[in-house]
């Protein structure tokens, strides 16, 4: 998501750091499979988690399904489609080849499904923050997730959420970010435009980011 406020413009993203597909069907122990009629806090993933060392255990990341960004299937709202704050995630190699076995406390029901089965391990949110007056361009990681993102557009609303701040970039003029959303047929697209100025000579940088979201 994207807002701008002045000469500040502000692009926040949740960080997917891995991904899998959730058993949505046995074979085997009806247990391994997730369910929505109720809730679960145990279930199998195919193919496992491939990008963390397992077992992988965490109270500060989310796993989330079938996030599309409207009202009430919106993982900044910290329901339905994602797992609360503090959840106890524990991911292990399951005793049925190529699977990984999951494990939540306290247990959660996840509102939707998702066509493809999809489940994303997400780290958090992160804001990069591109202020013309102070001609910079910074990173922020590590605090908690708003609902609004007006609540998380400035450096003082970052850094008193917990952020931890990284620059980027400095001598920055001018800087546009835009985002479109995907859709069934096609992947986002994020859209970054920045103009760096020092010593009299300019420099416009354009970059395009797919962003691989499919719910």
């Amino acid at each position: 998501r994207v807002t701008s406020s002045g000469s500040v413009v502000a692009l926040e993203v949740l960080s997917a750091v891995d991904g899998a597909r959730y058993r949505k069907r046995p074979p085997g122990n009806q247990s391994r499979r997730l369910r929505f009629n109720n809730t679960d806090d145990a279930f199998n993933v195919v193919g496992g988690f491939p990008g963390v060392a397992k077992p992988f255990s965490s109270t500060t990341h989310y796993l989330s399904i079938y996030n599309v960004g409207v009202p009430g299937a919106d993982a900044y709202e910290l329901s339905n489609v994602i797992t609360p704050p503090g959840t106890q995630i524990d991911i292990a190699v399951d005793s049925v080849a190529g699977e990984d076995n999951v494990q939540l406390s306290p247990a959660f029901q996840f509102s939707f499904e998702s066509p493809t089965q999809r489940v994303f391990l997400v780290e958090g949110p992160v804001t990069y923050l591109c202020d013309t007056v102070s001609r910079t361009l910074t990173r922020y990681s590590g605090y908690s997730i708003a609902s609004a993102q007006s609540a998380r557009d400035s450096a003082g609303e970052l850094i008193g959420a917990g952020a931890s701040a990284t620059l980027i970039a400095d001598n920055v003029n001018s800087c546009s970010l835009s985002y479109t959303p995907g859709t069934a047929q096609r992947v986002g697209l994020l859209s970054m435009f920045l103009t760096v100025s020092e010593q009299n000579e300019t420099v416009s940088l354009q970059h395009q980011v797919q962003v691989l979201n499919a719910p």
